[in-house]
């Protein structure tokens, strides 16, 4: 049966004894379940019933611990996106704006008059540089 992990139980009680080989557990005699509704008895043909809503006072408490956690995961996600996005901001601060230096730290603006009109490509790795030289042959700066 799937009443252990259930928090919540809906009974519709009907004053009436059937015969029967399976019966559904009686809450009112289980300690961890309180009934927390009932409705008033109504009858339908000669049937007098009621609606009752039953909850497990251990997964009430373990609910609210879930609450909690859940909230504070979302506190902690919310406080690594805005951590994330400061060192991004950070990064790219670093980044530089205007001309570029040179190996010899000489400014890319007194570029010689041999180079003026070519593209120059900066890459960090072999196999790009390498690609942009066959492709450019000579062309740019690279």
């Amino acid at each position: 049966m799937m009443l252990p992990y259930c928090d919540t139980a809906y009974v519709t009680k009907i004053d009436r004894a059937f015969q029967a080989d399976t019966f559904f557990p009686n809450l009112d005699e289980m300690d961890e379940w309180v009934m927390t509704e009932e409705s008033e008895e109504q009858t339908c043909f000669d049937l007098e019933f009621c609606f009752t809503k039953y909850g497990a006072q251990v997964k009430i408490e373990n609910m609210n611990s879930r609450r909690n956690v859940s909230a504070e995961l979302r506190r902690k996600s919310i406080t690594a996106v805005l951590l994330a996005s400061c060192m991004a901001l950070m990064t790219a601060g670093c980044a530089g704006t205007g001309g570029s230096t040179t190996a010899s730290g000489d400014s890319g603006d007194s570029a010689d008059s041999a180079d003026e009109g070519k593209i120059s490509v900066v890459t960090t790795i072999f196999p790009p540089y390498d690609f942009v030289r066959e492709i450019a042959r000579g062309r740019g700066r690279y």
